[in-house]
């Protein structure tokens, strides 16, 4: 089987990277990969200004806009089959590189607004989900204990 070529995008944060590589390490044992690792870091200071060009870059996929926004080591030949990335910071890159090459995207990392057509695979969403879901069911509990107190206080019961 030919190997799929793999670009895994590096925003310069290693624990982004090494969640990237696990990642492929694991698939590289169900396929045969040939991965290329490519610094792809945003240069844009946070703040409104990133926020504009990530809005920009969303919606027009402007090259000129990416290269003055992102330094990027050179691009290997070989275009790719898979585009992985991990961190706030690369998610521009990945979705740019994904949708200009014509490939599917792979976001590891959990806990950000990701745009659509992303396979974000969770990294600490389940937890983000059962702590949300256990925050609401103490709300709701507190509000309807509430309900129940008020109620007893005015000597009504509750139908």
């Amino acid at each position: 089987m030919k190997p799929r070529t793999v670009w895994l995008l590096d925003e310069g944060a290693h624990g982004h990277l090494v969640q990237s590589r696990g990642l492929l390490r694991e698939l590289g044992k169900a396929v045969p990969l040939e991965v290329h690792e490519i610094s792809a870091r945003l240069t844009v200071p946070s703040g409104l200004l990133r926020s504009a060009v990530k809005r920009l870059l969303h919606r027009w996929r402007c090259a000129r806009l990416f290269r003055l926004t992102h330094t990027v080591s050179p691009l290997p030949a070989a275009a790719p089959d898979l585009v992985v990335a991990s961190g706030p910071g690369a998610l521009l890159a990945l979705e740019y590189f994904a949708k200009t090459r014509g490939c599917p995207s792979v976001f590891v990392q959990g806990g950000i607004a990701v745009p659509p057509g992303i396979v974000v695979l969770p990294g600490i969403v389940v937890l983000h989900v059962i702590v949300v879901i256990v925050v609401i069911n103490i709300f709701v509990f507190f509000v309807i204990f509430s309900i129940i107190v008020s109620s007893d206080r005015k000597g009504t019961l509750l139908p």
